[in-house]
């Protein structure tokens, strides 16, 4: 108690007797002598370290998600979370309360993405690391407060909206620097997989889905040398073919009035796509259409070509094309929201429950868009108009091709959803 008592006395550079420290010789140093002592005295092992400062053998300050003296020294940062799986919530230094929680728990249960298809242990895997990650957590919230928006939960639009700037915001932050590890990798790549779930909850995200989905293209191909949200493997044509020979391409022609219709109205676009990527957009439209009637893999390959294309443009082609005053751009994405529900509800049968509000969104959107179209325009909305008042039943229409199989469109293993 009493180098307590001196400690504390002699902060301010005064001894017991009111003496200056420094006029005492060497009684400055023995006052940091015994206030080294006492501030070792409380210390605690931690082993919640870094991998490297372990090996370095040296004390971690523990930063995330990566350490002061590994971003110091320019080193690779990694930590083991196996050592370390049930950290608080807070431990990615944001501050969070109990209708946050809440939240948490209802994305956890309820309002993960739905892709991987029947992929809850997928984002199981992610939430047990989301706590070194503000962004991600940020972006879980965000999009679990727009779930119970549309699912009656109550109006949460104030904390969607919230919680979706702060992520984005901190993933920028975070993307201004490399990714220091593979988780570090996948917790960046599954932010941008929320936010874009999210912005198909939105109202007036119709254009905003695509601005995320370039996004994942962007990361994917130039910033993560490794992810582990291998999403669309299945639907790649570098490999459809071979892991789903029995998937044919050579089935019978076959057309519907919901298909011949479709491929009317895109052609009437045609006159008025005027850049590359606009002509390019209906190509693939169009191609979309034909393989409705070859098989089920040739069309979600055909519907994944629809997403993935936006991470080809330049930022100037992109930005004309998601202009909001470029109503031809957005007849296209209109006509591909309705042929990818409509189809998709027959291709996916078995996967349709995954996609609850995507019905309900495609009417805001489209309904939206027809009260901004200029008037010389309009008339092109007719079909995807038109489509909204039978799109529960218009499916049925469609010509019979292969049932795709549940296997056909799941990873083999969760591992291989997260090698």
């Amino acid at each position: 108690m009493e180098d307590s008592s001196l400690a504390l006395q002699t902060h301010d550079g005064e001894t017991e007797d009111g003496k200056d420290a420094n006029e005492n010789g060497d009684g400055a140093q023995q006052i940091r002598s015994i206030h080294t002592k006492l501030t070792r005295r409380g210390h605690t092992k931690s082993r919640r370290g870094c991998l490297t400062c372990k090996r370095r053998r040296v004390k971690c300050p523990e930063d995330q998600p990566a350490c002061h003296n590994c971003v110091r020294l320019g080193l690779v940062c990694e930590y083991s979370f196996k050592n370390n799986p049930s950290a608080p919530l807070q431990s990615t230094g944001g501050q969070f309360n109990l209708k946050d929680l809440r939240l948490f728990h209802h994305f956890v249960l309820h309002a993960y993405p739905p892709l991987p298809l029947q992929g809850k242990a997928v984002w199981d895997g992610i939430t047990s690391y989301s706590h070194n990650y503000e962004f991600l957590v940020h972006a879980m919230l965000g999009l679990a407060a727009s779930h119970l928006c549309l699912s009656g939960g109550g109006d949460h639009e104030a904390e969607a909206l919230e919680h979706r700037v702060k992520s984005i915001k901190l993933l920028n932050q975070a993307l201004c620097r490399p990714s220091t590890s593979k988780i570090d990798s996948d917790a960046r790549f599954s932010t941008l997989m929320v936010l874009t779930f999210q912005s198909s909850y939105m109202p007036d995200g119709m254009l905003e889905v695509f601005h995320m989905i370039r996004g994942c293209m962007i990361l994917t191909k130039s910033t993560l040398p490794k992810y582990a949200m291998v999403l669309f493997t299945k639907f790649s044509s570098d490999g459809a073919d071979e892991e789903n020979p029995q998937v044919t391409r050579n089935s019978v022609q076959q057309t519907s009035t919901f298909l011949t219709n479709a491929s009317a109205s895109l052609t009437s676009l045609r006159e008025m796509c005027q850049t590359k990527f606009e002509k390019q957009y209906l190509g693939i439209l169009e191609n979309l259409v034909v393989m409705a009637s070859v098989s089920n893999m040739d069309t979600l390959l055909a519907v994944s070509s629809a997403y993935n294309v936006f991470g080809e443009p330049d930022q100037a082609d992109f930005n004309h094309f998601m202009d909001s005053h470029n109503h031809v751009a957005q007849l296209l994405v209109a006509h591909f929201f309705i042929l990818e529900y409509v189809i998709g509800r027959k291709v996916l049968t078995p996967f349709i429950a995954a996609f609850p509000f995507r019905e309900t969104m495609i009417r805001t959107w489209i309904e939206r868009l027809a009260t901004k179209l200029a008037p010389e325009h309009a008339a092109y909305l007719d079909w995807p108009l038109q489509m909204l008042e039978v799109m529960e039943l218009a499916y049925l229409d469609l010509p019979e091709i292969p049932n795709l199989r549940t296997s056909d469109c799941l990873p083999q293993s969760v591992d291989e959803c997260s090698s």
